[in-house]
C-alpha cells in the first residue's frame, strides 16, 4: 500500500521522519484504542448536537462559546449561526466516524479528514490567542485553556497513530 497522497504526503514524512519517530514515542502517542473511542465519543456528542439542532434547541457547545464573544458583540443573524453549527454538525459525524473506523481497521487514509479539521482548529485557536494578547494582552479562561489542550492532545495521538500505520507503507 502507498503513502496517501504520496506527492504531498510522502516528501515531509520521509524528511522530518526521525523527528516523528521521536515525538510519537509508543509509550506516549499513537494509541489506536484511544482513537477508536475518542471516534465514537466524538460521534456520539455531535449526533446529540445534531438532534438538538434540529429539534431547536441549544448545542451542548453553546457555552464555550459564549465566553469568547462579548454579549454586545452579534456577528451574524440566529438563522445563520443554526445552520453553520448543523453544517459543522454533520460534517463532524463523518469526520469522527471515519476517524473511529480508520483506527479499528488501521487505514492511515480514513483519518486525515479528522486531521486535516483538527489543524485547522488548533491554527485557528493560535491565530485568536495571538490577536487576543495584541490586543487584549493575557485573559486566559480554564475552559478554553482546557479545550485547546485537550484539542492539541487528541490532535497528537490521532497524529502519532496515523504516522505509525503510514511506516507500514511503503514511500
Amino acid at each position: 500500500m502507498r503513502v496517501p497522497f504520496s506527492s504531498v504526503l510522502g516528501p515531509p514524512m520521509l524528511k522530518y521522519g526521525r523527528f516523528y519517530n521521536r515525538m510519537c514515542s509508543p509509550r506516549l502517542f499513537g494509541y489506536s484504542t484511544y482513537s477508536v473511542c475518542l471516534g465514537i465519543l466524538g460521534t456520539a456528542v455531535t449526533l446529540v448536537d445534531l438532534r438538538r439542532l434540529l429539534n431547536g434547541e441549544s448545542p451542548t457547545c453553546e457555552g464555550l462559546w459564549k465566553n469568547r464573544l462579548s454579549r454586545s458583540e452579534r456577528l451574524m443573524t440566529n438563522e445563520t449561526a443554526r445552520d453553520l453549527k448543523l453544517m459543522s454538525s454533520v460534517l463532524g459525524v463523518e469526520h469522527y466516524a471515519l476517524l473511529a473506523l480508520g483506527a479499528y481497521t488501521d487505514n492511515p487514509v480514513l483519518l486525515l479528514p479528522w486531521l486535516f479539521m483538527g489543524m485547522i482548529v488548533i491554527f485557528l485557536e493560535g491565530f485568536l490567542f495571538a490577536s487576543r494578547l495584541f490586543h487584549e494582552g493575557i485573559h486566559m479562561n480554564r475552559s478554553e485553556l482546557l479545550f485547546t489542550v485537550m484539542m492539541i492532545h487528541n490532535w497528537l495521538q490521532v497524529f502519532c497513530l496515523f504516522n505509525r500505520q503510514v511506516r507500514m507503507c511503503d514511500y
